[in-house]
């Protein structure tokens, strides 16, 4: 396993009890584009397909950790978090499943607005995969702020 994607493991193992408890397992890092998954055992609803809100967390916690280890990568220091999400279920999830994230030429100006501004937003589109189909789409905007040097 890449040493981001046995630090990003650790690290929602440790600090997002939720992704925990999905069992959500880092797949791949390429510094532009992240992927997860989720076993269908243990995200199910009664219908016996993955519950909407596994659904939309995994796509909301890829977004968030390709931001998170980008800026690892680059030392900007930063809070991090999801302000917005919009989900299409496409359709049932009846198997494990993945969420495909990638920046698409997003991150230089949001990185440039953080440097500036202190704080910036970067809307990411997230794909859940499911045995090689799109099954849902969710667009979620994340918010950074600068971490303040103590006084």
């Amino acid at each position: 396993m890449h040493d981001s994607l046995r630090y990003l493991q650790n690290f929602i193992n440790s600090n997002i009890p939720m992704a925990r408890n999905m069992d959500i397992q880092a797949l791949a890092y390429s510094g532009d584009a992240i992927r997860l998954s989720a076993p269908l055992v243990g995200n199910t609803n009664h219908h016996a397909t993955a519950f909407g809100g596994s659904i939309a967390t995994l796509g909301i916690v890829a977004g968030w950790s390709l931001i998170h280890l980008r800026m690892l990568e680059e030392k900007i220091s930063a809070d991090l978090v999801v302000n917005k999400t919009e989900c299409s279920f496409l359709k049932p999830v009846r198997a494990d499943f993945e969420a495909h994230c990638s920046f698409h030429h997003t991150w230089q100006p949001f990185k440039q607005e953080l440097m500036e501004q202190g704080r910036a937003r970067l809307v990411l589109s997230s794909q859940i995969i499911c045995q090689q189909q799109t099954v849902a789409e969710l667009s979620s905007s994340y918010a950074a702020r600068l971490d303040r040097p103590s006084e």
